[in-house]
């Protein structure tokens, strides 16, 4: 069986890699690199560099190879920055899922693992969190990860695909060579390993006091390889499904609990005491107050259970690879970017002629609009408690006034 893994040379794609080749997988990697490291691939798994939006090359790779299966990992994932920049986040994480379907209906494969996000369920009512939760994403981001799940419930409706969905909780935890190396970093318990094996200050949003539900990247991995045996023995008894399924430990821990935890950890692994401090930043917008799992779903249906849910394993893990991995992956990629107007410009082109249904369209613009809407009043918010110069943001203004133009001249030709 023939897998393909976009973004499978990232942090959580590399370890799920790893786990499909040892359940006799045939590994096809396509990545651009941008976030990912080709050093963190194993030589059994075929790697291709490419783009999401390179329609044509994504093609060839299918045309080439006999695909059975779709791991979906590609999507930007940063919280704040989708705040500041939401048309980025929509490109990216969306119109590329978009571009991937289509090909993949095109090739006649219609089955797909999809790397979601907790994010969805925005500030829940309650914790913890069932999959029946009503889904109020309160970033960017989040909602993009929603917009991507309703993607695939539309290919499932008109043509028959079967998807699985898995919200993450938070991925954490290290093996072998598959550790978290971003740059800069944005994950909370490398961050905090990386500052603490250094001896600088901590940095926490807020007063510490989130919780959030850690889960170790072996055991996501493992659950993407029971998510394709899922879908595997439903083909033949439907017509085409979407299921989704929470994965986390049913564990949650504060901030502050997990920095005092790493500096208790990064001295009994060194037999040295960090000088690092902890110190208290501004709220980050965006961010939900607590999420923890309920992980019920999954165990009955994936036959799958988390086997490192204390956060001391998972938080071990992460500094013995920070130790083994002191300077991270050396090799460093550099994507240049579009411009942000360009960006948003591709967007209102690329959705004019792709075949989804009118009111995804209408919903994408929507949200969008509201999003860069939202986004000058945080950037102003930003800047003005930074005392930044005021002509920046009156430069940034302009630019997000011709974005919101150009959104809502096209939502307009839906409504």
């Amino acid at each position: 069986m023939k897998v393909l893994v976009t973004g499978g040379a990232g942090y959580i794609g590399s370890t799920t890699v790893r786990e499909l080749l040892k359940n006799d997988c045939e590994v096809i990697v396509y990545d651009n690199l941008s976030r990912g490291h080709r050093t963190s691939l194993p030589e059994e798994a075929v790697f291709i560099y490419g783009d999401l939006n390179d329609e044509e090359r994504l093609k060839k790779v299918f045309l080439d190879n006999k695909i059975d299966f779709v791991i979906h990992f590609v999507a930007y994932l940063e919280v704040g920055e989708s705040v500041f920049k939401p048309a980025k986040y929509f490109y990216n994480n969306v119109i590329n899922t978009i571009i991937l379907l289509e090909v993949m209906l095109e090739n006649n494969v219609k089955n797909i693992v999809f790397s979601s996000s907790a994010a969805v369920y925005g500030n829940p009512k309650s914790i913890p969190i069932y999959e029946d939760f009503e889904l109020h994403p309160t970033s960017p981001y989040g909602e993009t990860k929603l917009l991507m799940e309703e993607l695939l419930k539309e290919f499932v409706s008109k043509y028959k695909f079967n998807a699985v969905a898995l919200r993450y909780f938070n991925a954490a935890g290290a093996i072998n060579k598959c550790g978290e190396d971003h740059n800069p970093e944005i994950h909370i318990i490398p961050r905090f390993v990386k500052l603490g094996l250094k001896g600088e200050d901590i940095t926490i949003f807020g007063d510490g006091s989130h919780r959030r539900d850690y889960i170790h990247i072996e055991d996501l991995a493992k659950a993407h390889s029971a998510s394709v045996s899922f879908i595997k023995e439903k083909i033949s008894f439907n017509n085409g499904f979407f299921e989704f399924f929470n994965l986390g430990t049913g564990k949650m821990y504060t901030n502050l609990e997990v920095a005092n935890k790493v500096l208790e950890l990064i001295y009994k692994k060194t037999g040295k005491n960090s000088r690092s401090k902890i110190i208290y930043l501004d709220e980050r917008p965006g961010d939900p107050k607590d999420l923890l799992a309920s992980n019920e779903k999954a165990r009955k249906y994936l036959k799958w259970h988390p086997n490192k849910i204390k956060i001391e394993d998972i938080i071990s893990d992460a500094i013995d690879w920070h130790l083994n991995f002191s300077d991270g992956f050396k090799e460093r990629n550099f994507v240049v970017e579009d411009s942000y107007l360009n960006i948003v410009k591709k967007i209102v082109d690329f959705l004019r002629i792709c075949p989804v249904s009118k009111e995804f369209k209408i919903k994408l613009f929507e949200l969008l609009l509201k999003d860069e809407f939202n986004s000058m009043i945080a950037f102003k918010n930003k800047f003005l408690s930074q005392n930044i110069k005021l002509e920046l943001i009156d430069e940034d203004f302009k630019l997000k006034n011709e974005v919101c133009k150009i959104l809502l001249e096209e939502l307009k030709n839906y409504v």
